[in-house]
């Protein structure tokens, strides 16, 4: 007899094995058996029956002879599992044990029950609760199923219910900071920065994770907004700003500009290493063909620990170190002339000796004024045509903030 018991052991554990489970669970997980009856939610049955009375609601799982078990379903990030087990009529012990495995492997042993009262499986009452704690081999891991088997019944039955995981707590911590760091930005920046290539650094500071935190976490930075700083003066980034670039030495991330940020994403877009050195980052920015009004602006940059944004399974930052500005004396945008240009143009369509109006100035490239120009004669005259251009005002005057203005003009053909 006792030669047949083992080779029906044998099955139970090779046909428990051999399962695909067709369902995926998160801790925690609770399971309370109250509908048990044969294969339910993703729960395998190997032979078990169904008691009608639980450990706190109706029905229960039933192991009434040698070999039968059930299989969880998969669960990831378990902690610990917990159980209820009783005892009917089981005045001589028998044999059960508890299984776990991880992604399909080898089932190994976690539990083998005790018996009697006040160990795992009392006679005729449910108690103590039955607590694994799982350890580093399926703590925290992917895809970890619990087998339960009636190895060998001498007596009586056992009854199962209110099966639970727990989940391991996410770990958490605060040890990524931000502080000054690098050149800096410069005091002006020339409208003649104009092209990607010409990007000028106009905000500059230091990233870390000094590893202070009991976690040992990286800090896993997805995203960053660039928000004006003290003493900017330019209401509307995109009216100026073509596009800006973030870079670490190594990596360049592209940012997206708008009316009041710079915003950079990722995923992630950087790691920081914890207890790694700190890494200076620098914001650059080209220029728009600037409006007329832009020369002596300033473009102030900030950036503060709110700023980041960060993978909630690493590390945080310090909330507390201080925001980073460029300055607001610095990045002020510096129109250099290179022509003198017409600024304001007539309207299209006009009538013979009917007033009209016309600006010129001293412009950069792109045609932006130059308003620190010092006062100039502009002599306006005829490039073509036969009629006569006049102005009651003149048609030289001397300019003022790098251009002059007539609204008086008028074409006599």
């Amino acid at each position: 007899m006792k030669r047949v018991v083992i080779c029906l052991i044998g099955i139970a554990l090779l046909m428990g094995a051999g399962q695909a489970l067709a369902g995926l669970h998160t801790a925690p997980y609770t399971y309370a058996f109250t509908s048990w009856a044969g294969t339910v939610d993703d729960w395998t049955n190997g032979g078990t029956g169904q008691y009608t009375t639980g450990h706190n609601a109706p029905n229960c799982v039933k192991f009434d002879g040698t070999g039968d078990y059930i299989i969880s379903p998969t669960i990831d990030n378990p902690d610990q599992m917990k159980v209820w087990l009783k005892g009917n009529s089981t005045s001589t012990p028998g044999t059960f044990k508890i299984y776990a495995r991880q992604g399909g492997g080898s089932w190994v042993e976690i539990r083998t029950c005790t018996w009697g009262t006040g160990m795992d499986i009392p006679n005729g009452s449910y108690g103590p609760q039955v607590i694994i704690d799982l350890g580093p081999e399926f703590e925290g891991q992917n895809d970890v199923d619990f087998q339960f088997v009636y190895e060998l019944k001498n007596a009586g039955n056992v009854a199962l219910d209110d099966f639970e995981v727990t989940a391991v707590a996410a770990m958490t911590e605060s040890d990524a900071r931000l502080a000054a760091g690098g050149a800096g930005a410069q005091p002006t920046i020339s409208s003649l920065v104009d092209t990607q290539a010409e990007e000028q650094t106009v905000l500059t500071f230091n990233v870390q994770d000094d590893g202070s935190g009991t976690a040992n976490l990286n800090t896993m930075i997805t995203g960053l907004t660039v928000v004006p700083g003290t003493g900017n003066t330019v209401g509307t980034w995109t009216q100026v700003i073509a596009g800006a670039d973030l870079t670490d030495g190594t990596n360049i991330w592209a940012g997206t500009v708008g009316s009041s940020a710079i915003t950079f994403s990722g995923t992630p877009m950087a790691t920081l290493l914890d207890g790694d050195a700190a890494a200076t980052w620098s914001l650059k920015v080209w220029l728009k063909p600037l409006p007329y009004w832009a020369d002596n602006e300033i473009l102030a940059f900030k950036v503060g620990p709110t700023n980041f944004v960060t993978d909630p399974l690493g590390s945080n930052f310090v909330l507390t170190d201080p925001e980073q500005e460029s300055g607001d004396l610095n990045n002020k945008i510096d129109v250099v002339a290179t022509k003198l240009s017409i600024v304001t143009q007539p309207t299209a369509n006009g009538c013979v000796n009917q007033s009209f109006y016309l600006y010129a100035g001293f412009t950069d490239e792109n045609g932006g004024v130059d308003e620190d120009w010092p006062p100039e004669d502009i002599t306006l005259s005829l490039n073509t045509g036969t009629g006569t251009l006049s102005s009651v005002s003149g048609l030289t005057k001397a300019s003022t903030n790098g251009e002059s203005g007539w609204t008086d003009l008028k074409y006599d053909v």
